[in-house]
């Protein structure tokens, strides 16, 4: 009787602790779940203020290319833009200063946005490079 008791006592132990550890792993499950949605959304927004930023100075750099174009002169202002080569650097340290704001809120999670920061970097460096090329090439090619 006292053994069944005993027994009894510790399968109810058992079941306890294993809807504690369930409750446990749903509640973990659950913030992971709400704090993948917020570097989801996070991004989301990185990446449309990046897009506008984006657009916004390529089309400022197509009407000044347009305008040179036009004016067939081959001054310093119709060169290469310098923004252009700071936009990369200028993009890189807005995702940087994104990050140190949000990463409070992601707890952490935002670990990853330093490298996509770099590749982004990255990326706009070597588009900068590949639009100075064309323009040059563009130029000789006016020349010729």
């Amino acid at each position: 009787m006292l053994y069944q008791q005993q027994q009894q006592r510790l399968y109810q132990e058992v079941r306890d602790e294993k809807e504690r550890v369930a409750e446990t792993g749903r509640r973990q499950r659950a913030e992971v779940d709400a704090l993948q949605r917020k570097l989801e959304d996070t991004h989301a927004n990185l990446m449309a203020s990046v897009r506008n930023e984006y657009e916004a100075s390529k089309a400022e750099q197509d009407k000044r290319h347009e305008v040179c174009r036009l004016n067939a002169s081959h001054s310093p202002s119709c060169g290469p833009l310098s923004f252009d080569k700071n936009k990369a650097k200028y993009l890189a340290d807005f995702a940087n200063w994104h990050l140190v704001n949000t990463n409070e809120e992601l707890g952490g999670l935002a670990t990853v946005i330093p490298l996509f920061a770099k590749l982004l970097w990255l990326l706009l460096s070597v588009q900068a490079k590949i639009r100075q090329l064309k323009e040059q090439l563009a130029i000789q090619t006016v020349e010729i």
